[in-house]
């Protein structure tokens, strides 16, 4: 099994049918062994707003926390915007913003302008918003706070493939309770976002470094 550890839209290659092919395993470990499904370090790798709330606190990389490296990215997609930006004047993860309008039943409201507009009838690509509801439910399931609550990526494909309906996803965002038993709630809303995250350079937030651990309040 690899873990990629990065998973994030600068490292997402298209080939010459334009299908997505992930790239960059720089930070991906092999993991062997029929009792292996974690890697454990001294830090944490990987990149800021894409590493899951449950690795930050305990350095173990699982196929979960892929997993929610791909929800984010997965709502990057389908909203346009990026990981951390800056919404009706106060800096917001992506995560929560779409977890907000979810909660408020205005969920369609977070789809890239660009992509609801596009509609051609020349070239028959018309927008359907009941995908872009899917992929966003899909991306809010994938990046829930506690890690078992996160589908498979099999069942991840069998729902982009339209072979099964999207994951029920609870209209308010579930806390991040830590350790997984008996453990506490912990606040991983990230509502005290510094503003200068937004003009970091994406190329140097990749790092096995310890700084880039997410600070659990």
């Amino acid at each position: 099994m690899v873990l990629h550890r990065d998973i994030k839209a600068s490292n997402i290659l298209l080939d010459a049918a334009f299908r997505g092919r992930l790239g960059d395993f720089g930070l991906a470990r092999i993991v062997v062994g029929l009792d292996k499904n974690s890697y454990t370090d001294v830090g944490v790798a990987g990149t800021w707003g894409f590493i899951a709330p449950e690795y930050s606190v305990s350095h173990k990389a699982t196929r979960k926390t892929d997993v929610y490296a791909f929800g984010v990215l997965l709502l990057e997609i389908v909203t346009g915007r990026r990981v951390l930006c800056k919404f009706q004047g106060t800096f917001q993860l992506l995560v929560d913003w779409v977890w907000r309008l979810h909660r408020e039943g205005s969920l369609l409201d977070a789809v890239d302008n660009g992509v609801a507009s596009s509609s051609s009838s020349s070239t028959e690509e018309l927008f359907d918003a009941d995908d872009a509801i899917r992929l966003l439910l899909l991306g809010l399931a994938c990046s829930n706070p506690n890690p078992s609550d996160r589908p498979s990526m099999t069942e991840v494909v069998q729902v982009v493939a339209r072979s099964a309906a999207p994951p029920d996803v609870p209209p308010v965002k579930p806390a991040f309770v830590w350790p997984p038993e008996g453990g506490v709630e912990v606040d991983s809303t990230g509502s005290d976002v510094d503003a200068s995250l937004c003009e970091w350079d994406e190329e140097e937030t990749s790092s096995s470094s310890d700084a880039l651990a997410v600070r659990v309040q």
